[in-house]
């Protein structure tokens, strides 16, 4: 209702001013996010003694298991923290992901999200006895770490309940908390866990080779920088350091005293002098000089070390590679660039076609005929991310499955039948797809436990090679008869065997950490040795065979690089296939042998957990009021019902405001808000108006959906109304109260992209088209209005982009105005619009039924500095420019529209608060190029937790 104020206002000469500061607040809100929508809703819940579980309907028999689990674990635990929780830990367990996750959160209360799928490919993760296990260990090590609180935090816990200011914990390094939760994940007597793996070595290894280590301030608040994973990877290895040379007594200790500190920041140094004698910026510069000492060790001793050619496959994270025979297939991702599929031909490595742009690619093959099939995971609105079969031929991407949950796919024959592998509740499974009919056939079925990861179908289809991991044991490779269903065991070893590939005579490549680095061996079926291939200075996987090329993915300190070596290299040493392979006695079959009392199973109801579980004080003042307040939020254990509700008093003119949001999933959202202007009068007595503004909104998302939901309609009804409640003591002629009600319908379109090293949207279109009617709810105003905007993001080479913007709507003439001018725009509202930005114009500098704007801006990566200074709560990230002009109108019928040109350039730069809340900051300048253009200076704030 902007225009309609505007209106209202418009008779005034109202002061502009050429400095503005918008401000993004980030309220203390406390969501859990939302489980998924669409596939599943009958949830139910069961509790033991310090613990209770909501799973959906289905999952019983493993929402009991990680009840005995966790209650086996918390006794573990216990030993180390001492300090225990007194109200039950919440744990929701999801099928809703093709990957592996999970999270620990104690806002708005303690709880633990369990992702059912286990880890099943070479990346460190592969280093469990039980995921489950592992998983309710890590994330319920978060939970002890960061519910720990002793004197003056317990007693603001009682003043203020589970404020997030009440938890010392989460205002320390991620170093910190992931590397306890690795550490303790980790048992080296029972061979499990990240830190007694051969993966977590390599790679802190390769850190020390290429660079000498990180800095703690480099640690400290990590954001883009290679490892993705580095606050696990340095912080286990800090916290093994730490306790390896003062002792788990020790650092307990630390964990309590620093669990009593309100401003926890200012202690963090000092609390480690106290208990440790040495701050951490000092005990990490001990660290490093170790670690760096034990990589120069392990390269004396291994001075026959040899790396492979390199193939020009531009990369960063781990490529996906297949080939007919004769061409080298590729999906690349180097986090600058869309992720590509590529065609190279090794003769020649000039020679390279771009086939096409997938997105989230999770597996991919090729057929000897040429024949392409890949595994991605597409957008999906309900919140899963499960992987489908999508083929490539005559130039397109086609989709042959919906909610296959697949992972993994190897052709059976030349371009027909595909094997598939999946996990459903965390239980993997085969099955054949009939590319032209979408049928599928279950070809075999895992027990509970068994994880089925990389697999191969041999060139005749008799056969199916696949690393498994059996419940209890390590990964080890089997051999499948497709005919009779019967597996053969391959290797029986304590490595780590992965990506097997059948060789054209029937021998298998594969990877594995024999000695405890991975390296690329074959192997007979039914022979009992294996023969290495190469001896890598990291970690080789993904072996590929081409002509009489051997080519492999190997892990470096700067990111995955495809290497290659000839296939009739000597073979280097020589090993057993079945040298006893690792058997867990894990806390896994203690739960089970444990009876562990647990509730009967009941329905879920959301009443129970939606009460608020802190309150939050604000206060404002100005020239014009002096305001306080108190705001509550909260959400339901599945964080499918969120709520945040402020009730603010003015004290100096006993006015009270306040707001209610309310949202259900990504579906249903209500607003509700009281507020007040102070409009200035353009008087010598700094006279103000006091308007009142009362609105109430409600959309419905996702009323129907298209195009891998990229394309959605929905609809809203907007409602606001202004009161004129004190003239500031003028005559005023104007109306004392204005009403608007829009109800209408939003037809969106979004298939913008994210790039790991490019500022903003990296690629992709957006669009609206919003119809609106005034004429279903009691209005001041009259007809319909339409509206659209479409945004264009163009990938320039390197980490730049284009963007293109067209804004347009028309509007009834009873309907009022839009209003023209001001900014910048920030705002992504569907409903009830209508105002236009307008960089170097004041606010209100065109009124009409009508306006157009258009806008081009260029965005220029600058560079990075992904450092904090030592451990204080201040760091930085990336900085980038963007250069814009944009040029727009509002006119009425029959009037000329008047194009009004702008120009504008602005500085961005991200500041990193508190080690992980993200504040992109927005310097710009702009001026208006027409007689009624002014320079403008703006300054932009916002905050990403």
């Amino acid at each position: 209702m902007t225009k309609r104020s505007g209106w209202m206002l418009g008779m005034l000469c109202v002061l502009g001013s050429p400095l503005w500061v918008n401000t993004a607040q980030s309220e203390p809100v406390e969501y859990v996010p939302a489980v998924a929508w669409g596939q599943q809703n009958d949830w139910r819940t069961r509790q033991s003694e310090h613990f209770e579980i909501i799973y959906p309907d289905g999952l019983q028999s493993t929402a009991e298991k990680a009840l005995n689990i966790a209650e086996q674990v918390r006794a573990d635990l216990q030993r180390f923290f001492v300090q225990m929780p007194t109200e039950r830990t919440l744990m929701v367990l999801v099928d809703d992901f093709d990957y592996s996750n999970g999270f620990s959160t104690p806002l708005p209360q303690a709880a633990i999200r369990l992702y059912t799928s286990p880890p099943d490919g070479g990346s460190g993760l592969e280093e469990y006895d039980d995921w489950l296990h592992m998983l309710i260990r890590h994330e319920y090590t978060h939970t002890l770490h960061m519910e720990l609180g002793r004197g003056p935090v317990t007693r603001s816990r009682q003043v203020f309940g589970r404020a997030f200011f009440n938890f010392p914990h989460l205002f320390t390094p991620s170093f910190l908390l992931e590397g306890l939760a690795v550490y303790q994940e980790t048992s080296r007597d029972g061979g499990y866990g990240r830190l007694q793996g051969s993966f977590y070595e390599m790679a802190m290894r390769a850190e020390m080779l290429a660079s000498g280590g990180d800095a703690i301030g480099q640690t400290a608040a990590p954001l883009r920088d290679w490892p993705l994973d580095k606050s696990y990877l340095y912080g286990a290895w800090f916290i093994d350091w730490l306790i390896t040379h003062y002792g788990e007594d020790k650092l307990r200790e630390f964990l309590l005293l620093y669990s009593g500190r309100l401003l926890p920041y200012v202690s963090l140094e000092g609390d480690a002098r106290r208990v440790f004698g040495h701050s951490f910026s000092f005990l990490w510069l001990q660290f490093m000089v170790e670690w760096q000492q034990r990589a120069r060790d392990w390269q004396q001793q291994h001075p026959d070390v040899v790396d492979g050619e390199p193939v020009p496959v531009a990369t960063l994270f781990r490529p996906l590679l297949a080939t007919d025979g004769h061409s080298l297939y590729s999906i690349e991702r180097n986090g600058d660039d869309r992720e590509v599929a590529r065609r190279r031909s090794l003769d020649n490595p000039a020679e390279v076609e771009d086939l096409f742009y997938p997105e989230t690619s999770r597996s991919l093959t090729v057929a000897p005929s040429g024949a392409l099939a890949l595994v991605r995971i597409p957008f999906n609105a309900g919140g899963q991310e499960w992987g489908d079969v999508y083929v490539w031929k005559s130039d397109e991407e086609e989709r042959l499955t919906t909610h296959l949950r697949a992972r993994r796919l190897a052709w059976l024959d030349d371009g027909k039948t595909l094997m598939v592998s999946r996990l459903v509740g965390g239980r993997s499974e085969l099955l054949t797809l009939d590319v032209a009919s979408a049928v599928t056939r279950s070809v075999w079925q895992g027990q509970d436990g068994d994880v089925l990861g990389e697999f191969d179908v041999r060139a005749d289809g008799r056969y199916l090679v696949a690393a498994i991991k059996r419940a209890g044991r390590s990964w080890n490779l089997e051999q499948l008869d497709l005919a009779s269903g019967q597996w053969q065991t391959l290797t029986d070893t304590a490595a780590i065997e992965n990506s097997p590939r059948y060789l054209p005579n029937g021998d298998v490549l594969f990877s594995a950490d024999t000695g405890g680095q991975y390296n690329l061996y074959r192997l007979t079926p039914g022979s009992s040795e294996r023969q290495q291939l190469t001896n890598v200075s990291t970690a080789a996987f993904a072996p590929l065979v081409i002509g009489d090329q051997l080519l492999y993915v190997r892990y470096t300190a700067q990111g995955y690089r495809v290497e290659q070596q000839p296939v009739m290299a000597p073979v280097l040493a020589q090993a057993s296939n079945q040298s006893g392979g690792r058997q867990f006695e894990s806390v896994v079959q203690l739960a089970s042998q444990t009876a562990v009392a647990m509730t009967p199973e009941s329905a879920y109801s959301p009443w129970s957990s939606l009460a608020p579980k802190a309150w939050y004080p604000s206060f404002s003042a100005n020239r014009y009021h002096v305001e306080a307040g108190v705001l509550l939020s909260g959400s339901d254990a599945l964080g499918r019902h969120r709520y945040t509700a402020q009730l603010r008093q003015d004290f100096q003119h006993d006015l009270t405001s306040g707001l209610f949001d309310y949202a259900l999933d990504n579906r249903w959202w209500l607003r509700a808000q009281r507020a007040f202007r102070y409009p200035q009068l353009a008087t010598d007595d700094n006279e103000h108006l006091i308007i009142q503004r009362d609105d109430i909104s409600l959309e419905r998302h996702y009323l129907w959906s298209a195009l891998e939901d990229r394309l959605a309609l929905h609809a809203g009804v907007v409602y606001a109304r202004e009161d004129l409640r004190d003239d500031g003591g003028v005559l005023w002629t104007g109306p004392q109260r204005l009403r608007q009600g829009l109800t209408g319908v939003a037809l969106e379109f979004d298939d913008r992209e994210d790039l790991l090293n490019v500022p903003g949207a990296a690629y992709g279109s957006r669009w609206d088209l919003v119809l609106e009617t005034n004429d279903w709810i009691d209005s001041d105003f009259h007809g319909e209005q339409l509206q659209g905007r479409w945004n264009e993001v163009i990938d320039l080479p390197g980490r730049d982009t284009l963007n293109l913007h067209l804004h347009a709507g028309v509007v009834d003439p009873e309907g009022g105005d839009f209003m023209l001018g001001g900014g910048p725009e920030y705002d992504e509202e569907l409903f009830g619009r209508d105002t236009v930005s307008l960089m170097g114009y004041a606010e209100g500098v065109r009124y009409g039924t009508r306006y157009h704007k258009e806008r081009i801006s260029w965005t220029h990566w600058l560079g990075r500095s992904e450092h904090n200074a030592h451990l204080l709560p201040f760091g930085s990230g990336d900085y980038s420019m963007t250069l814009y002009t944009e040029a727009g109108a509002a006119w009425s019928a029959g009037e000329k529209a008047e194009w009004l040109p702008a120009v504008g350039l602005e500085a961005h730069a991200e500041l990193v608060i508190g080690y992980r809340m993200i504040m992109p900051l927005v310097l710009g300048v702009a001026r208006g190029l027409d007689d009624e253009g002014e320079s403008q200076v703006y300054l932009g704030v916002g905050v990403n937790y």
